[in-house]
C-alpha cells in the first residue's frame, strides 16, 4: 500500500526559499553545505507542516521519504505489539529513509508532539540528489553509521536489563 501524504500537511503558501535555505543550515549532517546545494534541496523538497497530534506516517507503511526536520519534534510509537516508544526526531535531524538505507517500512506511527516544519524527499529523487550534491553521500553514510551505533547501544542496554531481571528472578 503506497503512502500518500495527507494534503493537510502541505502548506497552502510555501515558505520563502531563502528561509528554507537558512533552516537547512541547522540540520546537523548538512552543516557547512554550500548555499547552492542547500538551495537545490530547498527547491526540490516537499515542504510539510504538522500541528501537534497530526500523523506524518503510519506503522507498517512503506518507507519512501527522507525527512529533514527543520523545526519541531516527532515521536515514533509502535502500536501493533502494544504501545512502545521507538524514536524521537527533533529539529536539526535527517531521518526516515535515507539513500543507501535498507529501511523498507516504518516501524511505528510518527506524530508531531510539537509543531513540525520539514522537507520530504521521495526515494526516486535520491540519484539526482546524490549527483547534484557530491558530499551528500558521505553525509548520509555518517548518519547511517550513527543510527547503527544508537541501535546497538539500545540493544545492549536492553540485554543488560534482561540479564539483571533474570538475576533478580533467581
Amino acid at each position: 500500500m503506497p503512502y500518500t501524504l495527507p494534503q493537510s500537511l502541505i502548506p497552502e503558501t510555501p515558505s520563502p526559499v531563502c528561509e528554507i535555505v537558512e533552516a537547512l543550515n541547522r540540520i546537523a549532517p548538512l552543516q557547512g553545505l554550500p548555499e547552492p546545494e542547500r538551495l537545490w534541496l530547498a527547491l526540490h523538497g516537499q515542504e510539510v507542516h504538522a500541528k501537534v497530534g497530526e500523523v506524518l506516517f503510519e506503522e507498517g507503511h512503506p518507507a519512501e521519504q527522507m525527512m529533514l526536520i527543520l523545526k519541531g519534534e516527532i515521536h515514533v510509537r509502535r502500536q501493533r505489539s502494544g504501545p512502545m516508544a521507538l524514536f524521537i526526531g527533533r529539529a536539526g535531524q535527517m531521518t526516515g529513509l535515507l539513500p543507501f538505507s535498507r529501511m523498507v517500512s516504518y516501524g511505528g506511527q510518527g506524530f508531531a508532539v510539537q509543531d513540525v516544519w520539514a522537507l520530504l524527499f521521495h526515494k526516486s529523487m535520491f540519484p539526482e540528489m546524490l549527483a547534484a550534491i557530491p558530499s551528500f553521500g558521505q553525509r548520509v553514510v555518517s548518519t547511517l553509521l550513527d543510527r547503527v551505533r544508537e541501535v546497538t547501544r539500545i540493544e545492549q542496554q536492553s540485554e543488560k536489563l534482561t540479564a539483571v531481571g533474570k538475576l533478580a528472578g533467581n
